[in-house]
């Protein structure tokens, strides 16, 4: 029998090999139970026949099978968890939680739904001068990184800057002076308010009559590590990203009035006096959201790329089908199995 290939990521190599410990240790204990007679599924049809196309490019039995197979092998080990820990005896010919399918045919659509993505990758990856190779390891994460680059960034600033836009993101610049005393948490005195309130308003005539863009948020930064009376923005003094859904309401609602490098009135919250600067989207910037991860640090171009690589990966997908040669049927698992 010629050697056959075996497209197996590792992930799944692992599966197959628990799953072939737990067959065998039910297998000894239930000498009886139907298996699937692989080499004879094999062998029911040549190695190197095209059996299918997928965007034009023909898939042999050998390529087919070894899919096929894998699946096979996914639902005997399932069979086995099923009726060693449940006491649940399934077969090939029960139905599925896909509607219209059983397990022989479904194991066959789960083969044909990798071929389909397999060959859209592929078209995809062709269209935009890469390649996608699914015997290697993490082929899709290659892809990604050819397109756009291992953290986005060969996706363009303004494309993911409109992305980011879309999406609701703010890039914020604040002060917050608090109306009560952070340690006591008891409320500030009418004086004490009505300076703070004055200190408000003219911080902010002061950052309105800064004509600069550039200068603006140069003061707006200073003022921010000077009279900002919130601990956690003491090293956002350039600002930080975050979703609009995640601020205060009467933070959303003010700075959608203003403009890029513009400036709120006060904004009064339960926390205390706002003063906001809304900048443009830096695509660079990871949002507030993303900042606890601790793996790879997420920016507003690298969440951009992956969606756009998302939708386009999905578009082709959507657009692919598996063509069966004329004459071609596929062999049926339940036709394989002994005892």
């Amino acid at each position: 029998m010629k050697k056959k290939k075996l497209f197996i990521f590792l992930g799944l190599a692992v599966v197959l090999a628990v799953g072939a410990f737990f067959y065998i240790r039910y297998k000894t204990a239930n000498p009886k139970e139907p298996h699937v007679n692989f080499d004879a599924l094999y062998q029911a049809m040549d190695a190197e026949e095209t059996v299918c196309t997928v965007n034009g490019r023909e898939i042999s039995w050998d390529e087919y099978y070894n899919e096929y197979s894998n699946n096979i092998h996914q639902f005997e080990y399932n069979f086995v968890q099923m009726q060693t820990y449940y006491g649940i005896k399934l077969t090939w010919d029960d139905a599925t939680s896909v509607e219209g399918y059983n397990y022989a045919t479904l194991a066959q659509k789960y083969t044909e739904d990798t071929l389909i993505h397999q060959g859209a990758l592929m078209k995809y990856a062709s269209d935009k001068g890469a390649s996608y190779d699914p015997a290697k390891q993490n082929p899709t994460t290659e892809l990604f990184n050819q397109i756009y680059g291992s953290h986005g960034e060969k996706l363009p600033a303004d494309d993911a800057r409109t992305w980011m836009d879309n999406q609701g993101y703010l890039h914020l610049m604040q002060i917050l002076l608090f109306i009560e005393d952070p340690e006591t948490g008891e409320k500030l005195s009418d004086e004490q308010l009505s300076e703070k309130a004055l200190l408000a308003e003219e911080t902010i005539a002061e950052i309105k009559a800064i004509e600069s863009n550039e200068e603006r948020v140069s003061r707006f930064s200073e003022l921010v590590a000077q009279i900002n009376e919130d601990p956690g923005m003491a090293e956002m003094t350039e600002g930080y990203t975050v979703l609009k859904s995640n601020v205060y309401t009467q933070i959303c609602d003010a700075v959608a009035k203003i403009e890029d490098y513009g400036v709120t009135e006060v904004i009064s919250t339960e926390r205390g006096y706002n003063i906001i600067m809304r900048l443009p989207n830096n695509p660079d910037e990871i949002p507030f959201e993303y900042q606890a991860q601790e793996d790879q640090k997420s920016t507003g171009r690298l969440l951009c790329a992956y969606d756009l690589f998302n939708k386009e990966a999905d578009e082709y997908i959507k657009n692919t089908e598996i063509e069966y040669l004329e004459g071609i049927i596929i062999p049926d698992v339940r036709e394989y199995l002994v005892r």
